[in-house]
């Protein structure tokens, strides 16, 4: 083991590249949303998406997403022209095509959502 260490945003830099490296594609998500409707009148959409034990219903996994401003009007669109149209709220299950990414300067990874399957289950 080397004595030499890392600042702390040269190991985040590393860490961002070593998940762009690992995923050089987008990636489709499932899961049930929560934190989506305290983004309502906000340009950004911040929220996770969960998974749950099926037998206890306690949350097992859960990871960060968020929808930029500029992809939310599509996303919203495709969503209202689906032949079982819906609005994006907690507490229901989608499916999300999105970008693995981690940001420095919080530490985090998170998802970036590019579009959606246009149905939930």
């Amino acid at each position: 083991m080397s004595d030499a260490f890392f600042s702390v945003s040269e190991l985040n830099s590393m860490i961002r590249d070593v998940l762009a490296a690992g995923f050089p594609r987008a990636v489709w998500v499932s899961g049930e949303m929560q934190g989506y409707d305290r983004n309502k009148g906000k340009a950004h959409a911040f929220f996770e998406l969960i998974e749950k034990d099926e037998a206890s219903h306690e949350v097992k996994a859960r990871v960060g997403l968020v929808i930029w401003a500029n992809a939310r009007p599509k996303i919203e669109a495709l969503l209202k022209k689906s032949e079982n149209a819906f609005d994006l709220k907690d507490d229901i299950e989608v499916k999300f095509l999105c970008r693995v990414d981690f940001y420095p300067g919080f530490g985090q990874v998170r998802l970036i959502v590019e579009s959606t399957n246009r149905s939930r289950d």
